[in-house]
């Protein structure tokens, strides 16, 4: 890639920057949009399958969003480890009293590159061939600063969807939790139910033998006072 090359791809990186940045943030804005919606239906129609399956299409689509994140930013970092490749030589090249680590140092902090730009270029005996590297080192400081506002802007709303995102599962989880609770509440209460069940059998069972014993202890009373009575009455 020559020198006009490198400029055309800056130009064109410009513009996909910018768009993408239109399309990632109508996306995290939809995306919190259907997560307040899930949350309030999660409250209104607590336990629904239909609010569970929105919840899952939510993550799917949370997931599809940082995959393709994640590929636009692989490829930004791609490009600007190549322009900073270039600025390396450059720099090297126009600066030879710069250490290695002097001019990895300006190559990564695009406001100290800009700094030392502004100072070369007030330097007095600065010629043209200077002054048209410097230029070059200038544009393409600005593609880099470019793709770094773009990855850190990225970086943020990751950060912010994995919170999202976060939430969502946490939601799910007590969701699942509550319903494992009741199940083994209501499973607590069935044998519960049943125990008091078998207890009421067993002390109708006793109660029953208890009448019985009380009928043949009447029994036995009546018929020893008709005896004795009879008893009585031969004398």
């Amino acid at each position: 890639m020559d020198k006009s090359e490198e400029q055309q791809a800056l130009k064109q990186l410009t513009t996909v920057i910018t768009e993408n940045k239109k399309a990632a943030e109508s996306a995290k804005t939809k995306l919190k949009k259907l997560k307040l919606a899930n949350d309030k239906d999660n409250v209104t129609k607590s336990g629904s399958s239909v609010v569970q399956m929105k919840i899952n299409e939510w993550n799917a689509c949370a997931r599809k969003f940082q995959q393709a994140s994640n590929r636009f930013q692989s490829s930004l970092t791609q490009f600007n480890n190549e322009l900073k490749g270039r600025q390396k030589r450059l720099i090297g090249a126009i600066d030879q009293d710069l250490s290695n680590e002097e001019i990895e140092k300006l190559v990564s902090d695009p406001n100290k590159a800009q700094a030392y730009i502004q100072e070369s270029f007030q330097m007095v005996d600065v010629g043209d061939a200077m002054m048209d590297r410097l230029a070059e080192i200038e544009s393409r400081t600005q593609g880099m600063r470019n793709i770094y506002d773009s990855l850190e802007e990225l970086r943020a709303m990751w950060d912010e969807l994995n919170f999202l995102t976060g939430q969502q599962q946490e939601m799910i989880d007590n969701i699942d939790y509550n319903v494992q609770q009741t199940s083994e509440k209501v499973g607590q209460a069935t044998k519960n139910l049943e125990k008091a069940e078998e207890s009421q059998k067993k002390g109708r069972k006793c109660k029953f033998m208890l009448l019985c014993i009380c009928l043949a202890l009447l029994l036995v009373i009546v018929l020893g006072i008709l005896g004795g009575t009879g008893s009585f009455s031969g004398s």
